[in-house]
């Protein structure tokens, strides 16, 4: 096991959670956003999710409104780029088809 927190029922999660304190939870969710940049540094585009989670719950709310921007920005591209790869897929297919029929 390593070192954290896993929960194997929602409810004992959610008893778990209301039970700390509002302080010492907002402190633990800045601590896990915290960890979350070190550990991810490079490529913190794969918890940009969780980052604009745990620093909204740490009432830091510039550090949750901008990984919230990043996700955003991040879900955009994303999608941009399957945009592109699905028209180039439509005109290969479009063009096979032409080729089909002129021969």
């Amino acid at each position: 096991m390593g070192d954290g927190f896993a929960f194997v029922h929602e409810r004992i999660c959610k008893v778990t959670y209301e039970a700390v304190l509002g302080v010492r939870r907002r402190t633990l969710h800045a601590a896990v956003g915290t960890a979350l940049e070190h550990l991810h540094g490079a490529q913190l585009e794969t918890v940009y999710d969780r980052l604009a989670y745990h620093y909204l719950h740490a009432d830091d709310a510039a550090k949750a409104a901008e990984y919230n921007l990043h996700l955003q920005r991040f879900i955009h591209c994303k999608l941009v780029i399957l945009r592109s790869q699905k028209a180039r897929l439509c005109i290969i297919r479009t063009r096979s088809r032409q080729s089909v029929r002129r021969v």
